[in-house]
């Protein structure tokens, strides 16, 4: 088997894919949470530090579908809340 393949040296990638969180259900489902299009923005180009994998393809989660996400979960456990009071 091949070793993976490493950096050498810091190194500084644009960012090739955006991996977004997509809404499972109601009226937006099949949507990024986000709500943006895909590479509406232009990401920040990743650090790759020596000895780091070296990856075919950069990709970054979306950190816009993540504050989203962690918003959207603590409103539903106010909501739980409420509800058992």
């Amino acid at each position: 088997m091949n070793k993976p393949e490493v950096y050498r040296k810091a190194t500084t990638r644009a960012v090739q894919r955006i991996r977004h969180l997509w809404w499972q259900d109601g009226p937006d489902a099949g949507k990024a949470l986000c709500g943006t299009r895909p590479h509406e923005y232009d990401p920040a180009p990743s650090r790759f530090l020596p000895g780091d994998f070296k990856p075919d393809v950069v990709e970054v989660p979306c950190p816009i579908c993540a504050a989203v996400a962690v918003v959207y979960e603590a409103e539903l456990a106010m909501r739980r809340r409420e509800q058992d009071a």
